[in-house]
């Protein structure tokens, strides 16, 4: 398994041909933010080219709001709701590069780092902007 921390401008790793020993998909991070654009369009060019499915993941801060007493306020709504927009938008980037691209996104609640990591076993390549 390969992790950039950046998207690099041509993509590395197995030869060009579609041949690659790493068969499983190639999962990229997105945070909503203009920077993590070029990583989507680039993990969607690598993942044509290995002809592997890409798997699109925002992560949601596990911090709960709350209430004036400091409990907390239920989890769905805004945040929720905004993450799906993310995943959209990163989804439609994904397809404006490959069209032909099988493509998969998943919303997860928590730490960044440790959700990535988890919705990445097995992944063939890991991309993060």
């Amino acid at each position: 398994m390969s992790v950039f921390r950046r998207p690099l401008p041509a993509p590395v790793g197995p030869p060009r041909g579609g041949r690659s020993d790493d068969t499983g998909p190639v999962v990229v991070a997105v945070d909503g933010h203009a920077r993590s654009r070029p990583a989507v369009e680039w993990a969607a060019a690598e993942a044509a080219v290995r002809r592997s499915p890409l798997h699109i993941v925002h992560v949601l801060s596990r911090s709960l709001p709350a209430d004036a007493f400091g409990i907390a306020l239920p989890t769905s709504g805004p945040g929720e709701a905004a993450g799906a927009i993310v995943l959209e938008e990163a989804a439609h980037r994904a397809r404006s590069v490959a069209p032909d691209l099988s493509i998969s996104t998943d919303l997860q609640l928590g730490a960044a780092p440790a959700a990535v990591l988890a919705e990445s076993r097995g992944a063939a390549l890991i991309v993060v902007a």
